[in-house]
């Protein structure tokens, strides 16, 4: 984390923000960076579960992390249409930086044998960066 104090900030005002999907979700494993993709997500899935039929399961998150460089969301319930919208906040973690949320120069990079997303102004050792 760039700053403990700021993560932990925006982790609890989101935890707030989403109670019954963050129920589990005792703390985010990444940067600040994707709290704007994760609250995109978070609303997607809020406004879906308003429409959906009562047989519905409703989805929850146990973990939420980055992992090879994006974000990792690991949920229960749920159905197709929950999986798909992770799944696309998940490709859009690989463009978006992990640090600051910029789109336009983000790329997932290798330090030091561990992948991360950044722009070019996060960019860990830009001189020995892999990619």
């Amino acid at each position: 984390m760039s700053n403990n104090e700021d993560a932990f900030k925006w982790q609890e005002k989101i935890k707030q923000d989403y109670p019954k999907l963050l129920k589990r979700i005792a703390y985010f494993e990444h940067d600040s960076g994707w709290e704007k993709l994760l609250r995109n997500l978070f609303d997607g899935i809020v406004g879906y579960e308003k429409i959906v039929k009562s047989d519905y399961v409703p989805a929850y998150f146990v973990q939420i992390k980055q992992k090879f460089g994006t974000l990792r969301a690991y949920f229960e319930g749920g159905d197709d249409e929950v999986v798909k919208m992770v799944d696309e906040a998940e490709r859009i973690s690989g463009e978006t930086c992990e640090v600051c949320g910029k789109l336009e120069t983000s790329k997932i990079r290798s330090h030091r044998g561990w992948f991360y997303t950044s722009c070019d102004e996060h960019a860990k050792g830009n001189a020995n960066d892999d990619n």
